[in-house]
């Protein structure tokens, strides 16, 4: 029964995640799209400093809550923010999200200058993430 139940719990995750995904997917290629990109809000521009100077005292953790508040008012005005929060995952061990943070990056500004090295940490952290489990 609790296998069942743990099984249960793994699909609807999948589910969620993969729904979340595909979501992020389209309203990436629409920011894409856009021949002007939306600037941040004043209120993002808060918490994006606010974020940044906490990863500077090394509150990682907290400096991904904070990015989080920032893409919680629009996901994709700050495609930096998902680069960052995908380093301040690595340095949690957390490499799994660090990887969905880098492609987030990745889909938003796939032409980025520094694109090659994003990639890059993608492939180093499944390595990681490998040798975990």
């Amino acid at each position: 029964m609790a296998k069942r139940l743990a099984d249960a719990i793994c699909t609807i995750a999948y589910n969620v995640a993969a729904t979340h995904h595909a979501e992020f997917e389209a309203r990436a290629a629409r920011y894409r799209a856009l021949p002007i990109k939306p600037e941040v809000t004043e209120e993002q521009r808060k918490f994006i400093v606010q974020a940044n100077v906490l990863s500077q005292q090394k509150a990682y953790a907290d400096a991904l809550e904070v990015y989080n508040k920032a893409l919680a008012i629009d996901p994709v005005s700050y495609p930096a923010a998902y680069f960052n929060m995908a380093l301040l995952s690595a340095q949690e061990n957390r490499f799994q999200s660090a990887i969905g943070y880098m492609k987030k990056y990745l889909l938003l500004e796939p032409n980025a200058g520094d694109a090659r090295s994003a990639q890059d940490k993608i492939y180093e952290w499944e390595l990681m993430v490998s040798k975990q489990g």
